[in-house]
């Protein structure tokens, strides 16, 4: 209180505070009071708001931040201005300790300025001013999903509310022109069906309004993407693996191209399926860098190429027969696994045995491809015992290449005995002459389940059952481009015979002229024996899928030529799959001299 008749009033305060110190008056006498008189309020400097933000977070909306430095204010005054059209004074009121203010009501591309003020009463702090132009939202979140090779949906996030439409712009490759495209207005989605697999496509989408348009949204995608992390292995001295990550959902296959040193590349030399991410070439020289290309293919399509190389360098040990070493069997003992024997054209009067270890025997058609090495590179058992034995557990890289097998005889396996969890890989060889108990040619015994491919079998006897091949307790080799014909059991399956929960696999395979049967599944002691034909010629025939019971038609099965003649309705009748093609392209045929072997 004050006495009367006074008109001012000193107040000590500190004037840097950011307090709001606010005043009103009123008069009095012993029983009565006046109204008050208007509230007017002391801001210091350090009492105004500060930092005013604008962020536009819609098309019609900015949202406004600013820092509240004052205590006691009563409420914040905004002031508006449009361009130049004059400041709207208390164009809006918030609450005291508000710090933000949602404008509905801004004007795309003009300028829109703001000021923010503390206010008490009739008075008002310093201001905090900023100035903003709202401008058409981007469309953000894109997402590309690939729904085939051709065909893409793009989606997005749509932050506008009053725009014309959506325009994409889309170019396929690197370096072509953009072409416009124009959607309705509140669209969030595109389906582009026309999409160039094997190259990258790109978009960029925006909001347009008349004659402005949004910033953009962007993304690419490549529907054949190329296969990444390419690895080489040199397996032996004439097999390459090559594998790769499949990158790609929706690829036809892969292709590989090959190219020996200084040549020309072989194109499409290789062809596996999709979702394959591996292939072998068992068909390399030493002493040559191999270069090759692996892609992703989709009709006439192609992703880029994965490249590797790799020098096929000799064994670390080669070791040769006779020259170095009288006998195969000498040389066996003196090798370690990976080693390989290179065996010389002559007759060997021998019994070999691996002992367990993954070697390569072979003869010279190894590193010449020359077939008539086969013929000429023989081991004769004389009929004391299995020529060729695995007995000790060897493995797929276990090779024997390239030889006439002869002469044996014994219980299981007269030519080729593979038992006790054996499983070699045997290829481009001819089994003849053999006799046994069981499995006059090969028998596959005790849970060894061998790849034997391209091979004859023929001209093999048994005193009970598999004149050609016999398999017995769970044994399940894998057949693949053999001829099995005249060959001789006293019971059972001349051909083949197979018992005791065995399930070998068969294909490009003709099993013809064998007695007493083509084939013969026993389960009278251990059940679950069967077998798995397809593309294959069985004589009387086999259930399975594309097989056939027609005559092979060779060229001259008197005098050993099993060669097909041009009108065989074996020709072109083997699996279809690319990986087994002729070496030409064309489809496989059945028997030992289709494949991918080519003449063998």
């Amino acid at each position: 209180m004050v006495p009367e008749n006074l008109n001012s009033f000193n107040d000590f305060i500190s004037t840097i505070s950011d307090t709001v110190f606010s005043y009103r008056i009123r008069a009095f006498d012993d029983a009565n009071y006046s109204t008050y008189s208007d509230t007017i309020a002391w801001f210091s400097v350090n009492s105004a708001p500060s930092s005013l933000q604008l962020e536009q977070i819609a098309q019609d909306t900015l949202k406004l931040t600013w820092q509240d430095n004052s205590i006691g204010e009563e409420y914040f005054r905004i002031d508006r201005k449009i361009d130049e059209k004059g400041w709207q004074m208390d164009y809006a009121h918030v609450p005291a300790d508000t710090t933000h203010f949602l404008d509905y009501n801004t004007a795309l591309y003009d300028t829109c300025s703001y000021k923010i003020f503390a206010v008490s009463g009739i008075s008002h702090s310093d201001s905090t001013e900023n100035a903003f132009i709202p401008f058409l939202p981007a469309p953000n979140n894109l997402e590309i999903q690939a729904l085939s090779a051709t065909e893409v949906k793009l989606t997005w996030k749509d932050n506008c509310h009053n725009e014309e439409g959506y325009r994409i712009f889309f170019k396929r490759g690197e370096i072509a022109l953009w072409h416009p495209l124009n959607l309705t207005e509140n669209t969030e989605e595109f389906t582009d069906e026309n999409v160039i697999p094997g190259i990258m496509n790109y978009y960029k989408i925006c909001a347009y309004y008349e004659n402005d348009t949004s910033g953009f949204v962007e993304g690419n995608i490549n529907t054949l993407p190329a296969p990444s992390n390419g690895q080489i292995e040199l397996l032996s001295i004439n097999n390459i693996k090559i594998f790769w990550n499949d990158n790609c959902n929706f690829e036809d296959g892969f292709k590989v191209d090959r190219k020996r040193g200084e040549d020309e590349w072989e194109v499409s030399y290789g062809i596996v399926n999709n979702n394959i991410e591996e292939w072998y070439d068992n068909n390399v020289e030493q002493l040559y860098t191999y270069y090759y290309r692996v892609y992703g293919y989709i009709s006439n399509y192609y992703s880029d190429f994965l490249e590797c190389s790799i020098f096929v360098k000799p064994s670390e040990n080669i070791l040769y027969v006779p020259n170095e070493y009288s006998t195969i069997q000498n040389a066996i003992l003196n090798t370690n696994n990976g080693d390989s024997i290179l065996v010389f054209p002559g007759l060997y009067a021998e019994h070999i045995t691996y002992n367990g270890k993954n070697i390569t025997v072979a003869s010279l058609y190894l590193t010449t491809k020359d077939t008539s090495y086969i013929s000429q590179t023989i081991i004769g058992g004389n009929l004391t015992g299995s020529v060729v034995t695995f007995e000790n557990g060897e493995s797929y890289d276990s090779f024997l290449n390239g030889f006439t097998i002869t002469g044996g005889s014994g219980s299981q396996g007269g030519g080729i005995r593979c038992t006790n969890s054996s499983n070699p890989t045997l290829q481009n060889l001819i089994i003849r002459g053999n006799d046994a108990s069981y499995g006059g040619g090969i028998a596959c015994w005790y849970d060894s389940s061998p790849i034997i491919k391209n091979v004859i079998i023929i001209e093999n006897t048994a005193e009970y059952d598999g004149g050609g091949i016999s398999c017995a307790h769970d044994s399940d080799p894998y057949f693949h481009n053999l001829t099995i014909t005249n060959n001789y059991a006293n019971r059972e399956g001349g051909g083949l015979a197979t018992a005791s929960n065995s399930k070998p696999s068969i294909i490009n395979t003709i099993l013809w002229k064998d007695y007493p049967n083509e084939i013969s599944i026993s389960t009278t002691h251990i059940p679950g024996a069967t077998v798995y034909i397809q593309y294959s010629d069985i004589e009387n025939g086999w259930q399975g899928f594309s097989n056939l019971d027609s005559d092979p038609l060779f060229e001259n099965i008197i005098d050993f030529d099993l060669h097909l003649q041009a009108n065989s309705p074996c020709i072109d009748r083997g699996n279809p799959d690319p990986q087994y093609n002729d070496p030409d392209g064309s489809r496989n045929d059945m028997g030992a001299y289709g494949g991918t072997g080519g003449d063998w």
